[in-house]
């Protein structure tokens, strides 16, 4: 009788790996105002409540803007409240909590290009350092920046534009628990190199360095920084990582060997603790429309690399994932195309949810959430449940207002 107990504790075990998250009610997280373009979000979890963050508005017009919630997914602020409005714009949040406060960050306008500052949010949804924290040094635009919390402060990463004009490069700075800066310059995680690798139809090769859409986690006193870039004109496209030392500043990990490599374009990666490493995802728009399934667009790394790979939207009928997110809680989020019999078989949005283990990458299935919804954001609470965040999108009375919806695993 060992052989079928056997094979049915192996059985159960299999299911609760593979067993799907339920999801809460969605909650518009702002009925107190129309629309207003609410975008981009970002979320944070405390011991008692998340706040959201997310870019109102568009252009020199653009705000950064936040709201309280509770951990039922009901807004405890109906009308948000500004956390960056000035001349010239702030995009892009992002936000972290720790040492009893929100610290967000965001690319900053004001004196004509992007900078990235800092502002903190209290738990009782006060907005300190009005002028904002300067996290960025150099003159150049620095975006798409990212916050973690870390044992003795923050930790920031963003993309800076070089001053030749060739690209972007990674840059980081650690922060105290008030979110001034603790290095006195920005550490530079990468810099454009160039040299010759041969010659194609008459002319140099050139490989470039170009970071584009920063994320950072924190596993203990390391924190793991991942973004996507390009490695030549013909070489096709890469997602890199370094390792951060945040007791030292210093790279234990450095940049120059990609987790994820392809011919065509993918971009946009994000990262989390999950177990004693981290569970990662990235943007693949590849074969839009196709029938096949896709090869990899989410895996687990450690400091030594990739050690894992695994397949979101295996149920869909094209291979694209679009704007993923993921947590702790070993949650991911994407956004990919269906076709919706209903209005003439067109090209929609439909928002859906993977739950992956930190000691394998199961097959699972893509739990459907919601159609025409776009930008997800994900945190996780201690209590192992997390709160789920998007924008609706071609909705008729919705459109472009955020939701949140509480996942429980």
């Amino acid at each position: 009788m060992r052989a079928p107990l056997l094979s049915l504790l192996l059985l159960l075990s299999s299911s609760s790996v593979l067993a799907q998250p339920t999801l809460g009610p969605a909650h518009k997280l702002t009925p107190g105002v129309a629309s207003e373009g609410q975008r981009q979000a970002d979320v944070a979890a405390a011991p008692d409540r998340y706040l959201v963050t997310w870019q109102a508005g568009a252009g020199g017009r653009a705000a950064v803007r936040a709201a309280r919630v509770g951990l039922d997914g009901v807004s405890m602020d109906s009308s948000g409240f500004d956390v960056a409005r000035a001349a010239g714009g702030q995009f892009e949040p992002a936000v972290a909590h720790g040492h009893d406060t929100f610290l967000v960050v965001y690319s900053d306008m004001r004196a004509g290009d992007h900078a990235l500052r800092a502002r903190r949010v209290t738990l009782q949804a006060s907005v300190l350092d009005e002028a904002g924290i300067p996290l960025s040094t150099e003159p150049t635009a620095a975006r798409m920046g990212d916050v973690a919390a870390t044992t003795d402060g923050f930790v920031a990463a963003w993309c800076q534009a070089e001053p030749t004009g060739r690209g972007l490069v990674v840059r980081a700075r650690r922060l105290g628990p008030d979110g001034q800066p603790v290095d006195v310059e920005p550490l530079r995680v990468t810099d454009v190199t160039a040299w010759a690798a041969g010659e194609d139809f008459g002319h140099n090769v050139l490989r470039e360095t170009i970071c584009q859409h920063v994320q950072i986690a924190v596993q203990g006193t390391r924190a793991m920084i991942v973004w996507g870039g390009t490695a030549g004109r013909e070489q096709g496209y890469f997602i890199e990582r370094a390792v951060l030392d945040l007791s030292s500043g210093a790279l234990v990990v450095l940049p120059g060997k990609a987790v994820v490599g392809a011919q065509s374009r993918i971009y946009n990666p994000v990262v989390a603790p999950l177990g004693a490493g981290f569970v990662f995802a990235w943007t693949d728009p590849r074969s839009r429309g196709g029938t096949g399934l896709p090869a990899q667009n989410f895996g687990v790394l450690d400091v030594a690399g990739a050690s894992a790979y695994g397949a979101l939207n295996t149920s869909g009928s094209a291979r694209v994932v679009l704007e993923p997110a993921v947590t702790s809680g070993g949650l991911i989020a994407f956004v990919s195309p269906y076709q919706n019999p209903a209005r003439d078989r067109r090209f929609e949005w439909q928002l859906k949810l993977r739950s992956v283990q930190p000691d394998t990458i199961s097959p699972g299935e893509d739990l459907e959430v919601e159609g025409n919804a776009a930008w997800p954001a994900l945190a996780t609470h201690t209590s192992s449940t997390s709160l789920l965040v998007y924008t609706r999108v071609n909705a008729a009375a919705d459109s472009g207002m955020l939701f949140t919806r509480v996942v429980t695993p």
